[in-house]
């Protein structure tokens, strides 16, 4: 499963290394322009502004990154892109951005206070604590990480997405986790701006998409899809695809 997910993300990335550079530098200048921002508020405004600015520039970021999933997963799939519903979906991002930004800012100082709390706790309740707050970090971080695909796969429907992406975290924890390990590795190794955020929003795309498909059987038992002849009957056509790739069709990927 990984296997796939990993070789087809690659694939992506290089069939669109022109869409996914130009995306990447997009999204670097503007996070760039997030930080700088604020921070030009708070010098000649004081601390309110700034803690605004941070806020808004951090819806903004949000949606930057919802609508290019959505866009790079239609591009990926060689899908033809409609104009018309392009706009429309570029709008219905909006709540689900702030309300995805609000929820990033609110656990960030969430866990800021509670690790100030935790560190006056004494002896074995220190540790305790640590461990459970380490858990609930780690457990944020990978539900959010999942939520940037699936807000636009669900239709821009919040709840939906949130309830999926605690179902992917809950019942596939280990594949999951791996999945996060090899976004920050894309992050730290990214070179000349690639992979880079777009790169690691094609692998978050293939990564639960390809999951999903296990929770569309309705008509097996859970012992079932948790068997390996289940995935082999699952991802069957992308077998057949990514088997047709060859080093000459990496080099030259419109002729295929």
């Amino acid at each position: 499963m990984l296997a796939i997910v990993l070789k087809k993300t690659a694939i992506e990335i290089w069939e669109n290394a022109v869409l996914v550079f130009l995306g990447n530098v997009g999204v670097f200048g503007l996070m760039f322009v997030a930080l700088l921002a604020p921070l030009g508020l708070g010098a000649s405004w004081g601390v309110t502004p700034m803690i605004i600015g941070f806020v808004l520039a951090a819806a903004v970021v949000a949606y930057v990154l919802i609508v290019s999933a959505d866009l790079l997963d239609t591009v990926c799939a060689r899908a033809e892109i409609d104009r018309d519903q392009l706009r429309v979906r570029a709008r219905q991002a909006v709540g689900p951005a702030i309300l995805f930004s609000t929820t990033v800012l609110g656990l960030g100082a969430g866990f800021w206070m509670a690790a100030s709390v935790v560190g006056r706790l004494p002896g074995i309740l220190l540790v305790v604590s640590t461990l459970l707050l380490a858990w609930l970090a780690l457990f944020s971080v990978q539900t959010l990480l999942m939520l940037v695909p699936l807000i636009p796969q669900s239709e821009y429907r919040m709840l939906k997405a949130l309830r999926m992406s605690g179902l992917l975290v809950f019942d596939n924890p280990g594949y999951v986790l791996l999945i996060l390990v090899i976004a920050i590795v894309m992050a730290v190794l990214s070179i000349a701006v690639l992979p880079g955020p777009c790169g690691i929003l094609i692998l978050l795309n293939n990564a639960v998409r390809l999951r999903l498909k296990r929770y569309e059987l309705d008509h097996t038992t859970a012992e079932e899809t948790r068997g390996r002849a289940i995935w082999d009957r699952l991802l069957a056509d992308e077998r057949e695809r990514l088997a047709k790739v060859r080093l000459k069709n990496l080099l030259l990927p419109w002729k295929w």
